[in-house]
């Protein structure tokens, strides 16, 4: 019993220093790439070889909703103001030197966007190079992560798999998949294309729930067939 507590404890304390190490080391060399040597790069691509100011069409719609906010505000606190009359010169130059602001802010975001491609890029193949090297470590955390789930009640093996399944696949699941795919797509300097981000969010979560639903009834349903009980239970 005492050796299985020290082995348990020791396979805790590797696990949490070996994901650590990585999620420290992976940011660090994220970091190193994209702004020591990748966004220089990708900024004199951009400024000597591309002549569009914008990388695509939504970073062109929102450069110019919000220069049409800021339009909007200009004149309503030029009417409202009894100090400062509306002066089209004045409001002029203001739009001016906002839309050289928006026009800068818009160059360093294409700028951020093509450098964020190829260090993810770089970082998907040097944690595709780790998962191929360091298969012990890997096994080891597997049979912790094992041992782990085993260990817990079947309330809590429930409980998580509700959660779980509420998170990703769930009736209000669909509103944080867009604003993910929303994100990514900005990440990485693509178009929002609407029709592909209603396609993803209509078909993804069913398609995550038709494998969740396969899991437990090939795997869950063999090793823990009272927690699947319980979970029937609870989400009825």
């Amino acid at each position: 019993m005492i050796n299985n507590q020290e082995s348990l404890r020791s396979q805790t304390f590797f696990c949490i220093k070996y994901i650590i190490s990585l999620s420290f080391f992976f940011i660090l060399i994220y970091q190193l790439l994209n702004f020591l040597v990748l966004r220089p790069y990708a900024e004199y691509l951009w400024n000597h070889y591309q002549t569009d100011v914008f990388l695509n069409s939504s970073q062109e719609e929102r450069i110019f909703a919000k220069l049409q906010n800021f339009e909007e505000e200009m004149q309503f606190d030029m009417l409202i103001s009894y100090t400062y009359p509306l002066n089209p010169q004045v409001l002029h130059k203001e739009m001016e030197e906002k839309a050289f602001e928006l026009a800068h802010m818009s160059n360093n975001e294409s700028i951020n966007s093509i450098a964020h491609v190829f260090t993810d890029l770089l970082i998907a193949f040097l944690i595709f190079c780790l998962l191929i090297n360091a298969k012990k470590e890997i096994a080891i955390i597997q049979t912790y992560i094992d041992q782990y789930i085993y260990s817990l009640t079947d309330a809590k093996k429930s409980f998580f798999l509700i959660l779980f399944t509420d998170i990703f696949v769930g009736f209000h699941s669909s509103h944080g998949w867009k604003i993910l795919i929303e994100l990514c797509l900005t990440h990485l300097g693509l178009p929002e294309n609407k029709g592909f981000i209603f396609l993803f969010v209509a078909t993804f979560p069913v398609i995550l729930d038709t494998l969740f639903k396969y899991w437990i009834f090939l795997y869950l349903n063999r090793i823990s067939p009272s927690a699947v009980a319980t979970f029937n239970n609870m989400n009825e």
